[in-house]
């Protein structure tokens, strides 16, 4: 075998090799799905949603934004934001996805496994 047939069939093993690690980083970092959403305003949760319910829910502090929870999703479909950044986040479902609204200092976040040892107030429960 000649060195360039050599080295011409290690760097296919290699490539070979890196393909694999990388689909398997793919599988390991994969998000899980979540189960509840955080509404939290100026860096306070004030609210809590199971991800499976059908809600919409209004926040209405800094200014307006509608959230929505439907088949599993949630996402902002109004605000009254100068820029609109929060609708046009689209929707989340996977745990440790979030949308942000920064005029009106509101992040929506999903989570999974919520216990009531998280430290939400009485409101959110």
């Amino acid at each position: 075998m000649s060195a360039k047939k050599f080295i011409a069939k290690f760097g296919l093993f290699l490539c070979l090799i890196g393909i694999g690690l990388f689909i398997l980083f793919l599988t390991i970092t994969q998000k899980n799905d979540g189960t509840h959403v955080i509404v939290s305003v100026n860096g306070k949760d004030i609210e809590c949603f199971e991800l499976a319910k059908d809600i919409t829910y209004d926040i209405d502090t800094y200014g307006l934004n509608r959230l929505t929870i439907k088949d599993g999703y949630a996402w902002i479909d109004t605000a009254d934001c100068p820029d609109k950044l929060c609708v046009n986040f689209g929707k989340i479902s996977k745990s440790g996805e979030s949308i942000v609204c920064l005029p009106h200092k509101v992040v929506i976040r999903i989570e999974s496994n919520i216990s009531d040892k998280e430290g939400l107030d009485a409101i959110a429960k």
